[in-house]
């Protein structure tokens, strides 16, 4: 096992972060944290079992493969399938029990003869676009649709739910329009399907900023692993004394120390030349771990508390940092490419901005492989 690159959790921090979306949602709207993706690249059925424990009431997944992980290792607490499921595997959501969204109808039939046969209620949740583009039914189909479902027998409808578009800044008027056609639509689907369904919309964002949409039922992914969805979101959260704390560092170690001359090149491409004698560090994590390339001559690690950059391209599986600054550094002394060192520290967000992208990418692009330990 490849113990040059390592990823350490703050149970803590996990845990915390729940305890932190309960006092904000309060005691009445049941908390379901997304752990797709790999938990964001935290570790599904480790970070699963630990958001359980900090008192998540459900628990979202993607996939039925990502439903199989947690029931095979006895968790028994809801689990909603916010992804595709395909016809072949919608079996298995029965096997599974578990809950998953419906837009069409082709899918709802197959799991009404299912649950038919099984002398079993499938349920599902309606799902409706106000303006996501992306899964679900428009809204003025919502009570014909509705009709349909509840004259299926084998399953129930017992939630109903949107996801928002944008929500990231408080005085979003977009937000504000979905949140209006949701609403509405609720009122079309009660007035087919009873009071008693489960009504939810929110992702982080909406959690931590619109009370309003907190319904009966919350979807945090971000905030889950204490990182914000925007530098408005993380304002918001410092006014309401929402403490989230960021629960992964990623690690690795000094594999080489060279010293090169000045005027020579490092890496592919020949992208840095250096303009003076260069100590250098061999670093042995690359792309294939989850190191963006775009990091290349872009990016710094920490190594003995102090920032190193990264020189050259970042490789598959090894990069190169300058270290001439950096007194008394050896081999396999620690590197940190995510969290801190010393009095210094490295945030997923900053990441993102060397990279151009969001950190949400950041930590589910990490190679899952890649060993965890949970502290």
């Amino acid at each position: 096992m490849n113990n040059l690159v390592w990823i350490e959790i703050s149970k803590n921090a996990l845990a915390g972060n729940i305890k932190s979306i309960r006092r904000l949602v309060g005691k009445k709207v049941l908390v379901a944290p997304c752990v797709k993706a790999n938990a964001y690249g935290h570790g599904l059925l480790k970070v699963a079992k630990i958001f359980l424990a900090g008192g998540a009431d459900w628990l979202c997944v993607n996939s039925v493969e990502e439903a199989e992980v947690l029931r095979r290792a006895k968790i028994k607490t809801p689990i909603l399938i916010i992804g595709y499921v395909q016809k072949s595997d919608l079996k298995n959501v029965l096997k599974l029990d578990a809950r998953l969204f419906i837009y069409d109808l082709e899918r709802a039939q197959i799991l009404s003869r299912l649950g038919r046969a099984a002398r079993k209620k499938i349920r599902v949740h309606l799902k409706i676009d106000t303006g996501m583009g992306r899964q679900g039914i428009m809204p003025e189909e919502v009570i014909g649709f509705s009709k349909k479902l509840k004259a299926m027998p084998g399953i129930i409808v017992e939630g109903v739910a949107t996801h928002f578009a944008n929500s990231s800044d408080p005085k979003d008027s977009y937000f504000e329009k979905q949140l209006k056609n949701f609403n509405a639509a609720v009122l079309d689907a009660k007035k087919v399907l009873g009071n008693n369904l489960i009504v939810h919309a929110n992702k982080s964002g909406p959690t931590i900023a619109h009370p309003e949409s907190h319904f009966d039922l919350v979807r945090p992914g971000l905030i889950s692993y204490g990182y914000y969805p925007s530098p408005v979101m993380e304002k918001i959260c410092e006014q309401k004394k929402i403490n989230l704390l960021p629960s992964l560092t990623l690690k690795t170690k000094v594999a080489h120390i060279r010293i090169i001359p000045k005027g020579r090149y490092i890496g592919y491409g020949l992208t840095f030349k250096t303009k003076k004698k260069t100590k250098i560090a061999l670093l042995p994590i690359g792309y294939y771990d989850g190191f963006d390339r775009k990091m290349s001559n872009t990016g710094k690690v920490l190594i003995r508390g102090q920032f190193a950059p990264i020189i050259g391209r970042v490789c598959m599986d090894m990069c190169i940092a300058d270290v001439t600054s950096i007194k008394n550094i050896k081999a396999e002394d620690e590197v940190v490419i995510i969290g801190r060192q010393g009095k210094n520290k490295i945030r997923v967000e900053q990441i993102a901005d060397w990279v151009g992208t969001i950190n949400y990418e950041i930590t589910t692009r990490l190679r899952e492989s890649i060993v965890k330990k949970y502290l």
